[in-house]
């Protein structure tokens, strides 16, 4: 066995996916993407991992933050919220050590304004007894201190006094109407019958304390376990508030406490956490919109705030960044169904990564920009000839032969040896391209290119004995009528005039409907619609319309007019090449073009100019657009069925077109009794109204004729 069985070819090497990959790579990519892509893969690869290992460590930073600030709020609430405990105890032990007597409100005085002073973050210190009689010293928002008072000296109504800051005592003169019994701080205190927290309402007290808080209250009892009254310490919503906006989160970060009902207990917002009718505001409708959203978010997110049962850390996007979110239940040991919120956009924290990250692109698209003008620099001096070469070769292709300007041919080393060569082969290709052009050229005139379009092929060259194809078509014929007769008094030289003459004005009207030529039988024509049906039946139509145009001009010049007859059927075929090796041909091979034939036979018997056959009517897209009859059923050669015909008779001189269209209801009433109800007598009388009315209907003549003579033969084919 020889060793060259070994070797591969061309077309192998070519076959490899990666040989042809990089046969397709222009040389200036090849040197400069390998400089861009690897400054690309190093630097953005550091990139990436910065950004990467910046984002988890913000994370793990975010969530230490998130969990120090909600552990600070949570020991700054609960040690205020132990104040009013402490104050609650200490006037317990005060009355049992018999310092405070519970029925002697106004003597409670003194004690509760040294009070005031030692817990100062107390809003209200209070006491009321199973009599109703009542006293409460207040903190107002401004600072001032007011207290209320209800016992038999003030007749039972609530009187306001206020403090001076010098320590005068001023009445105000508003007594109201009072009962500390019927309060909510009282009645749960009752309740309850131990010490507990009030849920949060409004209180009432002295012009500038009607504040929404909370209210620590235990039940007062006797030696005997009866009750004395309650006593009783606040704090105010108001105090949460003021905190929360003292912590800052980040640059832009929020904080918020709610109940698991979603109502807010206090907020880093500049305003109150209740409306103007000190109703409490849900945190979905705080005026701050990082709020609202991220209460929006957790409503969405767990379905009510009541499912929030742990410590979330979770992320949401808001006015296009993303927020870091931390949720958890408030720990306190009053049983308070508290969760405290703390939000913060995530650029908070990235501010300097993010910064980083932009040095780092800017750092990057500079060296890429620094490859890519060394990787130009560089192959423009390696391929600069090889590219000019290209140039000369595609502009080759489209057709600009002249390509001794733009080629290096004056060099005198190999690349001008290649270019002299290149010139040499270009001038050559013009003058082979021309001969070729007009081959194709005169081909087309002996093959139409639908021919080979219909053949899938793209050139005469590639046309093979036997190709063959099989599809519906629509095959139009037509004929001269008595052009043998006509022929015998001419001249050859004048017959070949008189026929190119007239193909040359029916071949544009076939084309123009997207037909084909596929044949000249001496005058008659045989051409192909691959189209629609209506493609033929307009071809036809144009085609008469020309033939009266051309009559108009043989008639000018002292000739007579000539007449044809065009027959269409619709079917399949078969289109391919038939005959030898040496000589072949395109024909159509189809029992529809025998008929299409004989269907323009039909044309002389009728004396009309257009016939289709059924199979045309039928796949008509609108039948209604022609000028359009039934004519006849008739038997033609080679078929045992009858065939159904069609007269389109749009190109009739127009009285008798419109002597047709007049009649056309009549006329298939009388061929309904001819075929179908074999009434011969009233067949005979409604054609013969068609004949009187029109005159030159001669189908109408012929079933007349044959109404009054039975024994008249059938039209056949």
């Amino acid at each position: 066995m020889s060793d060259t069985s070994h070797q591969q070819s061309p077309s192998q090497n070519t076959a490899n996916p990666v040989v042809k990959s990089f046969s397709k790579t222009h040389i200036r990519m090849v040197l400069v993407v390998p400089f861009m892509l690897q400054i690309i893969l190093a630097v953005g690869l550091t990139g990436y991992l910065s950004y990467r290992n910046g984002q988890i460590a913000i994370s793990d930073l975010a969530t230490q933050l998130h969990t120090e600030i909600t552990a600070r709020i949570e020991q700054y609430i609960n040690n205020y919220l132990k104040i009013p405990s402490l104050v609650v105890d200490l006037n317990a032990n005060a009355i049992n050590n018999q310092q405070l007597n519970l029925d002697k409100p106004r003597s409670w005085l003194p004690h509760l304004l040294k009070q005031s002073k030692v817990f100062d973050s107390l809003s209200y210190i209070y006491a009321g007894n199973k009599a109703g009689d009542y006293i409460a010293l207040q903190r107002k928002d401004e600072g001032g201190l007011a207290y209320n008072v209800r016992d038999a000296a003030s007749k039972n109504l609530l009187d306001d006094y206020s403090i001076e800051f010098d320590g005068t005592e001023k009445n105000l003169n508003n007594p109201v109407v009072y009962d500390p019994r019927l309060r909510p701080w009282y009645q749960t205190a009752v309740k309850s019958g131990k010490p507990v927290w009030t849920d949060i309402y409004q209180f009432i007290g002295s012009k500038g304390t009607e504040q929404l808080g909370m209210s620590f209250v235990a039940p007062y009892v006797d030696n005997k376990n009866e009750l004395q009254g309650v006593l009783g310490a606040d704090f105010s919503l108001t105090r949460i508030s003021d905190f929360l906006r003292s912590v800052k989160v980040g640059k832009t970060g929020k904080i918020f406490i709610v109940d698991k009902a979603g109502l807010l207990v206090g907020g880093s917002f500049p305003y109150p956490s209740f409306d103007k009718n000190k109703q409490r505001l849900k945190a979905l409708d705080v005026q701050e919109p990082l709020i609202a959203a991220t209460a929006q978010f957790l409503n969405s997110n767990f379905g009510q705030f009541n499912n929030i049962s742990r410590s979330e850390e979770l992320h949401f996007a808001f006015e296009g960044e993303q927020q870091l979110v931390h949720v958890a239940p408030f720990n306190n040991p009053f049983g308070l169904p508290w969760l405290t919120v703390v939000v913060v956009p995530e650029a908070d924290f990235m501010e300097q990564i993010n910064i980083n990250t932009r040095t780092t692109l800017m750092l990057s698209f500079m060296a890429v920009l620094m490859a890519i003008a060394i990787g130009f620099f560089t192959s423009k001096w390696i391929v600069q000839p090889i590219l000019r070469l290209n140039k000369a070769a595609k502009k080759l292709s489209g057709g600009d032969w002249d390509q001794s300007q733009s080629l290096p041919v004056a060099r005198s080393d190999e690349l001008g040896e290649l270019a002299r060569s290149f010139d040499s082969m270009s001038k050559q290709l013009k003058q082979s391209f021309e001969t070729l052009e007009e081959l194709n050229t005169a081909y087309s005139r002996f093959v139409p290119h639908q021919f080979l379009q219909f053949l899938n092929k793209k050139s005469i060259v590639d046309v093979r004995l036997g190709d063959q194809v099989q599809k519906e078509m629509s095959i139009l014929f037509s004929d001269i009528r008595s052009f043998t007769t006509l022929s015998e008094s001419m001249t050859p030289e004048d017959n070949f005039r008189f026929i190119n003459a007239y193909l040359s004005r029916m071949e544009p009207e076939i084309i123009r409907n997207d037909g084909f030529i596929d044949k000249y039988i001496g005058d008659a024509i045989m051409a192909l619609f691959g189209g629609s049906a209506d493609q033929a039946v307009t071809a036809g139509i144009t085609m008469l319309d020309r033939l009266v145009e051309y009559n108009e001009h043989r008639q000018q010049d002292g000739y007579i007019p000539i007449h044809i007859g065009i027959g269409i059927n619709t079917g399949k075929l078969m289109l391919g090449t038939v005959g030898g090796h040496n000589r072949m041909d395109g024909s159509v091979i189809s029992d529809a073009v025998n008929l299409a034939s004989r269907i323009e036979g039909l044309t002389k018997n009728y004396g009309v100019a257009l016939l289709i056959s059924h199979q045309t009517y039928s796949r008509l897209v609108n039948p209604a657009a022609y000028s359009i009859r039934m004519v006849d059923k008739v038997k033609v050669k080679g078929k045992s069925e009858l065939v159904t015909v069609y007269e389109v008779f749009d190109a009739d001189a127009e009285e008798n077109r419109q002597g047709k269209l007049d009649t056309l209801e009549k006329f298939s009433e009388a061929l309904r009794y001819y075929y179908d109800l074999h009434d011969i007598e009233t067949s005979a009388r409604l054609f013969a109204e068609c004949l009187a009315q029109n005159p030159h209907d001669t189908v109408a003549k012929i079933y007349l004729d044959r109404c009054h003579n039975p024994e008249h033969p059938v039209v056949g084919a």
